[in-house]
């Protein structure tokens, strides 16, 4: 089962809990504060459908074009406003208004009013500053893939913002 395979290497990305079609997977505190996949072992089915969609278990086939890539960029934003409220440079804040302007959906970090880090989406400018800054906490998704999912079929323009999560000697995006 997924909670026992990446155990130590887990970025609780929670795509095994968004994707298991019987919900046996609850995305559990670890004794540091970071949520882990648990498999309820009476409901898993054993579709593998939580190993398949794992990006820790599939990283060398999702990146194996890309692993020779050795070119940088550098982006700063020439809205001195952006750059006030942001970090990064406002790399975040000038995409994410990009989409909005464009009718797109933009998704990415949040505090809610309890200051927990969640993904929420964003249609309009205003709602875009509540998503910009790096919080440097895991982000709980919850539901915003299945969301995701159906608004692509909408065929909905969406900018998706995830962590950077270093691994060991690599970096998942």
């Amino acid at each position: 089962m997924i909670d026992s395979i990446i155990k130590d290497r887990c970025t609780g990305c929670e795509g095994c809990a968004s994707v298991c079609p019987t919900k046996c997977i609850d995305m559990v505190q670890n004794y540091e504060g970071f949520f882990m996949p648990q498999v309820n072992s009476n409901k898993c089915v054993n579709c593998k459908m939580c190993i398949n969609i794992c990006p820790v278990i599939n990283y060398d086939k999702n990146h194996r074009n890309i692993v020779d890539k050795k070119t940088a960029y550098a982006f700063k934003s020439n809205n001195d406003e952006f750059r006030r409220i942001c970090s990064s440079g406002a790399v975040f804040l000038s995409l994410a208004t990009y989409f909005i302007e464009h009718d797109g959906i933009v998704y990415g970090a949040s505090f809610d009013g309890s200051y927990n880090v969640i993904h929420k989406s964003a249609t309009s400018t205003s709602e875009v500053i509540e998503l910009a800054g790096s919080k440097y906490v895991q982000s709980r998704i919850n539901d915003i893939y299945l969301e995701i999912k159906n608004k692509l079929e909408q065929e909905k323009k969406l900018f998706f913002l995830a962590q950077l999560v270093k691994l060991r000697d690599y970096v998942l995006i």
